[in-house]
């Protein structure tokens, strides 16, 4: 039977993989098992070593930012504290996949209460859209995928003046209300988690509703954040304050742009290793759009039981095999990332175009 024939008895994700697209493997898994084994072990160490790293960034920020108070300060450390509040949320990824501690209840509570909270991301609800992403990349029922679908700002190619001017209106708080509706979904109060959820309670067999104990976290931090409030000076409560929400509505909406962008659109998506972009970075570009070792996307994607800090070291080991070497689509930096979703060329051709 011919394949065309085949495709018009199967569902369309089963019939695109007939055709090509990310679920069609060329890696030998078997090839790569001794090197994903060594490295898949977890460390309670790293995991800390980076949560509190992150917060001591933020921290130490804005406690320089508040006590010099000159408004020559504000924009930088703005974008420092919303780069580590991405950061953290590639921590809150690593959750996702039970990778920061060895306990799952260690795992989940640390990262609520540390990682993903603090910035409005319930981790329950991150991992069910989240996973749904690895099991259906690149589909209808791939969550990151529809969710750009109809997005005239996550259309590419694009002009290159077109996309400048949407990363200046990120950095200008001319966003805020993209930035609000695209995390709603994540927050401990979205879908099936609603206030009238918090107040009546849900039926234990609703998986989007949060447990005793998730509800629990989410009180604790709302508790911590007021208490700091209440104890601290009110002249450092509000400085603190547009330091912290700023950041979260600018540089931490344009990290997301970049990294949800740069990592399966406009790509080539016929096999496994073209699914999306691996991106060689800079030392600035890691501490930035690509923390954690998160630029090794397709590394990840391919063996999301290694952790974020051993990510590097399984790309360098799958980079030893032929294949992967040839045809893994990799991405040099901001500036190449730059050229592939918004091209110069693009720019000549709209003026062209009205001529």
């Amino acid at each position: 039977m011919q394949v065309d024939n085949i495709e018009e008895e199967l569902s369309g994700d089963v019939a695109a993989a007939l055709r090509g697209g990310p679920h069609v493997q060329i890696l030998n898994r078997r090839e790569v098992a001794p090197l994903v084994k060594s490295l898949s072990g977890l460390s309670a160490a790293w995991s800390w070593f980076n949560i509190l790293f992150n917060w001591g960034i933020m921290l130490g920020t804005m406690a320089v930012t508040i006590w010099i108070d000159h408004w020559a300060l504000y924009f930088p450390a703005i974008m420092l504290i919303g780069a580590r509040q991405h950061a953290m949320a590639i921590l809150t990824h690593d959750a996702s996949h039970y990778r920061l501690f060895k306990s799952r209840w260690w795992n989940d509570t640390v990262c609520d209460v540390f990682c993903c909270l603090p910035a409005g991301i319930s981790l329950k609800a991150f991992r069910g859209l989240h996973l749904q992403h690895h099991w259906y990349l690149n589909t209808q029922k791939d969550p990151d995928f529809t969710a750009h679908q109809g997005d005239s700002d996550f259309v590419f190619p694009m002009p290159r003046k077109r996309f400048l001017g949407i990363i200046f209106r990120d950095l200008t708080l001319l966003h805020i209300r993209q930035a609000w509706k695209g995390r709603r979904g994540y927050s401990p109060f979205g879908v099936g988690r609603g206030w009238r959820s918090w107040l009546m309670g849900k039926a234990s067999k609703d998986e989007h509703s949060l447990t005793g104990q998730e509800r629990a976290r989410v009180l604790l931090v709302i508790a911590i954040g007021i208490g700091l409030a209440v104890a601290l000076p009110w002249h450092i409560v509000w400085r603190a304050a547009i330091l912290w929400f700023v950041a979260w509505f600018t540089m931490l909406s344009l990290c997301l742009r970049m990294r949800s962008a740069g990592e399966h659109l406009n790509v080539p998506n016929e096999h496994e290793l073209n699914a999306g972009r691996t991106m060689v970075t800079s030392f600035w570009e890691r501490t930035s759009f690509w923390p954690h070792g998160i630029g090794y996307h397709m590394a990840h994607h391919l063996f999301p039981s290694v952790p974020c800090f051993r990510l590097k070291q399984l790309h360098a080991g799958l980079m030893k095999i032929p294949v992967y070497a040839e045809k893994l689509h990799q991405t040099a930096g901001f500036p190449g990332l730059l050229d592939e979703l918004a091209p110069r060329d693009l720019d000549s051709s709209a003026a062209v175009a009205k001529l």
